[in-house]
C-alpha cells in the first residue's frame, strides 16, 4: 500500500487562503482519492514530505497526526487483504480504511474498545476460481522459505503463473466451466485426457499441473472458500525417467579437451572470428574479444562445468566456492537455494579431481577458486563439440547430475552422497540420479554369485 498526500491548490480558498489536502492510496494496481478532512496554507505545506511544516500557528501536530491515522488505517486494511489473500476493490477499501480511522481516532481519544465501531460487511462480487488462483500467486510471491529465509524462487513462481495459463486454456478449448463446485472427478479425467491426449505431454508434466492446483485448492480450503473435498481424491503421478548426465567415460573426455590443438585451435577459429565491421558490441566503447581471449574463456567454460560436476554445486554456489570453504578434504557450504549445509568430498580420484582443478587457478589469487564466467552458456555447446558428446545437451546441471550418479556407481551410500547434495528426501534426490545401463551391468556381473 501506497500512501501520498497533496495540497489541491485549485481549491485553494479565497476567503481563508487554504487548500484541502487529499490523500491518494495505491494498491494492486488500484487507486482510491479521499479528502483528509484536513486543510492548510500552502505556505506552511511541505509537499516534498506530504505533511504541515513544523511552524507556529499550523497546528502542524494536529493535522499531521490525522494524515498518520489515514496512512497507518490503509496499511492496515491493506494487510489484512494479504493476509486472507484478497484483492480487495475500491469499494471496499475505502469501506475498510474508514472504519478503521474511525476506530483509530476514537481509541486516541480514549473511547472503551467495546464502543468503537465494527468493522464493515461489504457485499462484493464472488471471486471466480482464476481469480482466486492470481490473489493465491501474489500470496506465494511474499511468502518467505521457512528452510532458507528467502522469497520462494521465481521458477516456482513462473511454474504457477503457467498453471493459471493453462487452465485458462483448458477451459476455453475444452469448453468447460472451471469453477469450484466444478473440480472434480469429471474434471480431473477430462484434464487428464487433454493433457496427455490432446496436448501429448508426459506424465510427468500432468502431474505437476496437480500438485500444483491442489496445494492451491488446499489453501482455498484454509480460507474457507466454496472448494469440494473432490480434489483430496486426485492422483499426482510421476515416473521415474532418470536424469542427463556424463558417464565417467563422457566425463574424462571432457577433462580432457585440449585446445591448443590444431584441430581445436582451427574450430576455434571458424566459430569465433572477430568482425572487423563491429569491433566491439554498439555502444559498449569496448574492443572485440580476440581469438586467444575466447580460447582462454571456453577453457575457463569447461572447467567451470568441471567444478560443478566434482563438487555437486549448483553453479551460482560453485561462483561462491572460495578457500575458505575448504578444511580437512571437506568442503563445506551452505546452498544459496536452500541453505542447507552440504559436506563435498575434496580430494582427487581416478574421475573426480577437484584439488588439481582449484590448484590450477590458485596462482591467479582471486577471494573465489575459480574466475567467474558470464558468458558460460554461449561455450558449453563449442566444448561438447570439441569433447565427442552428442548424446545430450550438455549444461551446468548436468554437472551436478553427473556428481550424483558416478558417486553412486563408484558405491558411495546414497545418504552420503544427499549429504553433500543438500538433498533431504530420496524423492528429491532421485530426480538428479540418472541410469547408465552398461554401468549397472558391470555392477551387476560383479556382484552376481556364481555358480558351482
Amino acid at each position: 500500500m501506497e500512501v501520498t498526500r497533496e495540497l489541491r491548490l485549485e481549491r485553494l480558498s479565497s476567503k481563508k487562503g487554504t487548500a484541502p489536502i487529499r490523500l491518494t492510496f495505491r494498491w494492486d494496481n488500484r487507486r482510491l482519492r479521499l479528502n483528509s478532512g484536513e486543510v492548510c496554507r500552502p505556505a506552511d505545506w511541505s509537499a516534498k514530505l506530504g505533511r504541515v511544516k513544523d511552524k507556529p500557528g499550523t497546528y502542524a501536530d494536529l493535522i499531521n497526526g490525522t494524515l498518520e491515522c489515514w496512512t497507518r488505517a490503509a496499511t492496515e486494511a491493506h494487510a489484512a487483504a494479504r493476509r486472507v489473500g484478497e484483492r480487495w476493490e475500491e469499494e471496499r477499501m475505502e469501506a475498510e480504511i474508514r472504519v478503521r480511522y474511525q476506530r483509530l481516532q476514537a481509541e486516541a481519544h480514549g473511547t472503551p474498545a467495546e464502543q468503537l465501531p465494527p468493522l464493515p460487511a461489504v457485499a462484493t462480487k464472488p471471486l471466480t476460481l482464476l481469480e482466486q488462483l492470481d490473489r493465491w500467486i501474489e500470496f506465494q510471491a511474499g511468502k518467505v522459505s521457512l528452510r532458507n529465509g528467502k522469497p520462494l524462487t521465481k521458477t516456482y513462481i513462473g511454474r504457477l503463473r503457467n498453471l493459471r495459463q493453462v487452465l485458462a486454456t483448458f477451459a476455453q478449448q475444452q469448453h468447460y466451466p472451471l469453477r469450484f463446485d466444478t473440480i472434480n472427478a469429471d474434471f480431473y479425467a477430462k484434464f487428464q485426457h487433454y493433457q496427455l491426449t490432446v496436448l501429448g505431454n508426459q506424465v510427468n508434466t500432468f502431474g505437476g499441473y496437480v500438485k500444483n492446483l491442489k496445494n492451491f485448492l488446499y489453501w482455498c480450503e484454509e480460507r474457507e472458500l466454496p472448494v469440494t473435498s473432490k480434489f483430496h481424491h486426485f492422483e499426482t503421478p510421476e515416473i521415474y525417467v532418470g536424469a542427463d548426465f556424463l558417464t565417467e567415460a563422457e566425463l574424462r573426455a571432457w577433462a580432457g579437451v585440449d585446445f591448443t590443438t590444431p584441430a581445436a585451435r582451427a574450430y576455434l577459429a571458424a566459430h569465433f572470428t572477430p568482425d572487423p565491421a563491429h569491433p566491439g558490441r554498439p555502444g559498449s566503447g569496448r574492443p572485440a574479444v580476440t581469438l586467444e581471449q575466447h580460447a582462454e574463456r571456453i577453457e575457463l567454460a569447461r572447467d567451470k562445468f568441471l567444478q560443478c560436476a566434482y563438487t555437486a554445486l549448483r553453479i551460482s554456489d560453485a561462483d561462491r566456492m572460495a578457500p575458505e570453504h575448504i578444511q580437512d578434504d571437506i568442503l563445506r557450504m551452505d546452498a544459496g537455494k536452500t541453505g542447507i549445509r552440504c559436506l563435498i568430498p575434496f580430494f582427487d580420484d581416478e574421475v573426480f579431481k577437484p584439488v588439481a582443478l582449484v590448484r590450477k587457478y590458485a596462482p591467479l589469487g582471486l577471494a573465489t577458486c575459480l574466475p567467474k564466467l558470464h558468458t558460460l552458456d554461449d561455450y558449453l555447446p563449442h566444448v561438447q563439440h570439441l569433447a565427442g558428446i552428442t548424446r545430450i545437451q550438455v549444461t551446468t546441471r548436468v554437472g551436478r547430475k553427473t556428481f550424483v550418479t558416478l558417486k553412486i556407481f563408484q558405491g558411495v551410500p546414497k545418504a552420503q552422497v544427499m549429504l553433500a547434495t543438500g538433498h533431504q528426501t530420496e524423492k528429491s534426490f532421485n530426480r538428479y540420479l540418472g541410469v547408465d545401463e552398461q554401468e549397472l551391468l558391470t555392477i551387476y556381473r560383479r556382484t552376481a554369485r556364481l555358480g558351482s
